[in-house]
């Protein structure tokens, strides 16, 4: 899941901001100080790896709820001249599958091999990559092109990919310094393991400089068109933009300039070489793009003004994910999920230990038959249980099925349309919805207390702890003026670290909450990181005296 973003030169954020992602991350701050940007830079990210839609005004996910307005409204400060950058990290495990070593240690021959089975999971390393694009203006094509992308491994960059305003030359340039190219991992080979490699392999574990992609790259060099300062030509792309699903397009020399002497002892271990230095350089490269990838496509918003159904509203025939943007994409998951699902949203908005606030929502599942139909006239007839004609009964294709969902006074049952409870209910129920379907999804929601008193505003808080840190492992991101969903994230961290939470509640630590304060200062964006103790505890004073005495009320020892 990405752990990180950094934006630069996007809509009103222009110098580099950073912000660590965790399970659960919270942004404050005045209004259009740059709260929204960066949701809407999420959008953006998504729309560019998708659809290469770089010039946007509805997005995938934001639907009728953003307009972005095109690049020239999102380049900050409206200067074409300007970059937009935008970076998200991830962590993955480095596999042994990138690996590669020599058969016979001997490097003339450039002979080598990928252990590409039986590595047991202990010979795995959490490295933290970071997949950056920057989108420019081309002012002769009058159009944004993806100029540049960077992959970086721990801060260091590893890969660029760069190309001109009109896509003719796209090269892709290795950092032949980076540890990932110059040693193999120092690891230690079992090879008394039934799937460990054999003692010779063991043996070249042990000196890890023996051998190295980047000792392998002056050969490939020679088989591939490069730059006069050693990168990469591409082929076959538009801009820097390259699919992670697909091998990296490299450029072949033709065979009349390739000259490898001695190299290869035939013209198949040349070939596998250049296949491998494919694979090889792909494997280092392309997971954490595929990884950013995937994210942003299970990005779900829910913006900060949820529409209520009309009275006789029926869901779509097929699932837009923009409905969500609305709230009406979790009207939808309600008239189409499980009825476990809708029994689950109904206890969390009733049940007096969760949000309690005296409604629940029911499925109701019915048919409609046309008044012609024969069996109606004999109901109106009173004739409904007399012998039945043959005639009137209805067919399958009489039968039109339908559902509606209702909205249900916990003291009393009555049944209400969603227009007819306070406006407080409807707002509620997509927030709940989003934070209870599916697993693993980045969600992202923009004022979840609208209309919300504030008792019901604090339960929001344990919902999020639940989507978060419970079963569904949602990351969530929330833009909110509501200093009671933070308080009660930090009574569940005091809880859970005291040993006094309810054994029924997800655990959470201070390592789940990230808290982001953002401020426009002195004509830039600042992103303030507030850090918990482990006792759910700031440690840092509210800039500005945002929150600072409903804070020093309740914690003040």
């Amino acid at each position: 899941m990405i752990t990180g973003i950094s934006i630069e030169n996007f809509k009103g954020i222009g110098e580099r901001i950073e912000l660590p992602l965790r399970p659960i991350t919270l942004m404050f701050g005045a209004n259009s100080a740059g709260k929204s940007s960066v949701m809407h830079a999420m959008h953006y990210a998504r729309d560019v790896f998708e659809r290469h839609n770089l010039d946007p005004d509805q997005t995938l996910a934001g639907g009728d709820a953003i307009d972005m307005g095109g690049f020239r409204s999102l380049v900050h400060n409206h200067d074409t001249n300007r970059i937009i950058r935008l970076g998200f990290t991830v962590s993955l495990i480095r596999q042994h599958e990138d690996i590669y070593v020599y058969m016979d240690g001997v490097h003339e021959f450039l002979q080598f091999e990928r252990w590409s089975t039986g590595w047991p999971d202990t010979f795995g390393e959490l490295g933290n990559y970071q997949a950056t694009l920057a989108v420019s203006w081309s002012a002769r094509n009058e159009r944004p092109y993806v100029s540049e992308l960077t992959i970086s491994d721990s801060g260091e960059p590893l890969a660029e990919i760069a190309s001109d305003p009109d896509g003719r030359r796209v090269t892709l340039a290795l950092n032949a310094n980076h540890p990932r190219l110059t040693k193999l991992n120092e690891w230690d080979a079992h090879p008394s393991e039934p799937d460990c490699p054999s003692e010779t392999s063991a043996d070249v574990f042990e000196d890890p400089e023996r051998s190295c992609l980047s000792e392998c790259l002056p050969a490939f060099c020679q088989m591939f068109k490069t730059t006069d300062d050693g990168a990469f030509f591409l082929e076959g792309l538009d801009d820097a933009l390259i699919d992670p699903d697909q091998d990296l397009p490299f450029v072949p020399r033709d065979p009349e300039d390739v000259d490898l002497g001695d190299t290869f002892e035939s013209e198949s271990l040349a070939r596998r070489f250049a296949r491998d230095m494919i694979e090889g350089i792909g494997r280092m490269i392309l997971p954490p793009l595929q990884q950013v990838v995937a994210d942003l496509s299970r990005l779900r918003y829910l913006g900060p003004i949820r529409q209520t159904p009309p009275r006789d509203y029926q869901p779509p025939r097929f699932a837009d994910s923009a409905r969500w943007s609305t709230g009406l994409g979790a009207w939808d998951a309600l008239h189409d999920g499980t009825e476990n699902f809708v029994e689950e949203v109904a206890d969390w908005l009733g049940d007096e230990d969760k949000l309690n606030s005296g409604y629940r929502v029911e499925r109701r599942r019915y048919v409609e038959i046309d008044q012609a139909n024969p069996l109606i006239r004999q109901l109106l007839n009173s004739r409904a249980f007399d012998e039945c004609d043959e005639d009137a009964r209805p067919t399958r294709s009489d039968l039109s099925p339908q559902t509606r969902v209702v909205v249900t006074r916990c003291a009393t049952g009555l049944e209400l349309c969603p227009h007819d409870v306070g406006i407080g209910i409807s707002q509620v129920v997509p927030v709940v919805v989003t934070a209870l379907l599916d697993e693993g999804r980045l969600l992202a929601i923009e004022q979840p207390e609208l209309h919300l008193h504030p008792k019901l505003q604090a339960e929001l808080g344990d919902l999020f702890i639940m989507a978060a840190c419970g079963e569904r492992r949602h990351n969530v991101i929330i833009e909110t003026h509501s200093e009671l969903i933070p308080l009660r994230l930090m009574r569940r961290i005091r809880e859970s670290h005291d040993g006094t939470a309810e054994a029924s509640r997800p655990k959470i630590t201070s390592n789940d909450v990230a808290i982001h304060y953002i401020e426009a200062y002195e004509g830039r964006t600042v992103a303030t990181p507030l850090e918990l103790s482990r006792r759910g505890q700031l440690l840092d004073p509210w800039p500005d005296g945002f929150f600072e005495e409903g804070f020093r009320e309740r914690f003040s020892e």
